[in-house]
């Protein structure tokens, strides 16, 4: 392919082919004079390139030497026609890569690709020796099933043997730490109530309380029969003397069953009055402030 040129070569310098314009017309016949020599020349190139040997026209840098027919492909089309002359043809397939597994693989369509015999894997026994490569496997006692493009190898579980002989017992370890308690559960239901056990001895008797309010009188009931007196006790000191309220009604108190009732007889004395069937009521005087208290 030859290099583009004017004509003559040094264009507008050339004096005698192109002498100083007289009119408009000569500057323009002028100009489009060389403009035409450029296009012409590109035109010219375009259709070389775009031909069948447009190729051969068009030099290379070789990176590894390729031979056709004795000669060293020093352009395009001569390298293109080594590597056809160098192209694998084989049948069965048309098309072939490698996965990201290194494994060759080929298509007839490149939609459907099958593994290479040779990609299998390096197969090493338990002793760390390397196994040679072959392109079967076969498995004994187990289960193959094929699932998303791999081979899956199920073992298969054989009969449960005999239970061994016991151990011997191990020493007891030391006892852990307390856990945190657990939370209280639901209080269960609440059992029939048991006999009622033995009374037990009366404790010390406590300090005294503050004294409640007077409850209301409950109903008068029957007087009971008179239950023997008991001994007389030691006369306490003598308190001031009362004003002397308003006398009386005279009445007759007869405590029934649970009840006891409190009299005073001529001499001073003050009696406690209860039916037999009554538990013997207990009381304790307190000397400093004359009153009486019940003791429950």
């Amino acid at each position: 392919m030859e290099k583009f040129n004017f004509t003559p070569r040094d264009g507008y310098e050339n004096s005698s082919d192109f002498p100083n314009p007289q009119s408009e017309s000569e500057t323009r016949e002028q100009i489009q004079r060389l403009h035409t020599q450029t296009r012409d020349f590109i035109n010219g190139l375009v259709d070389i390139l775009s031909g069948k040997d447009g190729a051969k026209e068009i030099g290379v840098n070789q990176i590894e030497e390729l031979v056709i027919n004795g000669k060293i492909a020093g352009n395009v089309g001569e390298q293109l026609e080594a590597l056809a002359e160098l192209k694998a043809y084989a049948e069965g397939f048309k098309y072939l890569r490698i996965t990201e597994d290194k494994a060759i693989e080929f298509s007839e369509d490149g939609k459907v690709w099958t593994t290479t015999a040779s990609s299998g894997h390096l197969i090493i026994n338990e002793s760390g020796a390397l196994m040679p490569q072959r392109t079967k496997l076969k498995f004994y006692d187990t289960v193959l099933t094929d699932e998303d493009d791999a081979t899956c190898i199920h073992g298969i579980i054989g009969p449960q043997g005999e239970q061994g002989l016991q151990g011997v017992e191990g020493p007891k370890g030391p006892e852990g730490p307390q856990g945190i308690p657990g939370a209280t559960g639901q209080q269960g239901i609440q059992g029939e109530q048991g006999p009622q056990g033995v009374q037990g001895e009366q404790g010390p008797q406590g300090e005294q309380g503050e004294k409640g309010a007077t409850g209301e009188q409950g109903p008068i009931g029957q007087t009971g029969a008179t239950g023997p007196q008991g001994p007389k006790g030691d006369p306490g000191p003598q308190g001031p003397q009362g004003e002397q309220g308003p006398p009386g009604t005279s009445a007759v108190i007869a405590p029934t069953s649970g009840y006891f009732a409190l009299e005073i007889d001529d001499d001073g004395n003050l009696y406690a009055t209860y039916t037999d069937d009554t538990e013997t009521p207990s009381f304790e005087y307190e000397e400093d402030t004359g009153n009486l208290y019940m003791i429950i």
